[in-house]
């Protein structure tokens, strides 16, 4: 299993080709990412077109802050409710 993290930021060569040799290896590829974060300085968008043509899965729970007013504030600055996320702090 080949985990690539931040795959928003490969842009299209090379995610042809880790997908290739991950292909040949027998390889299963998981791609970790949020496409609406930066995206790949070259010829970008594999990882949006993978996630359109194969589906993906999005976490919706907050694990990293513990405290609920954090956990709040994360939720609505991560859905651009910068009002929100702000008045929770």
């Amino acid at each position: 299993m080949l985990v690539v993290d931040e795959a928003g930021m490969v842009g299209s060569r090379q995610m042809e080709r880790v997908l290739s040799v991950a292909h040949e290896a027998g390889a299963k590829v998981v791609l970790v990412g949020d496409p609406e974060q930066l995206q790949a300085i070259e010829a970008g968008g594999a990882f949006r077109a993978v996630a359109e043509r194969v589906g993906s899965v999005e976490i919706t729970t907050v694990r990293r802050q513990r405290e609920g007013w954090q956990q709040a504030a994360t939720k609505e600055l991560a859905t651009g409710r910068t009002g929100g996320g702000a008045g929770a702090l």
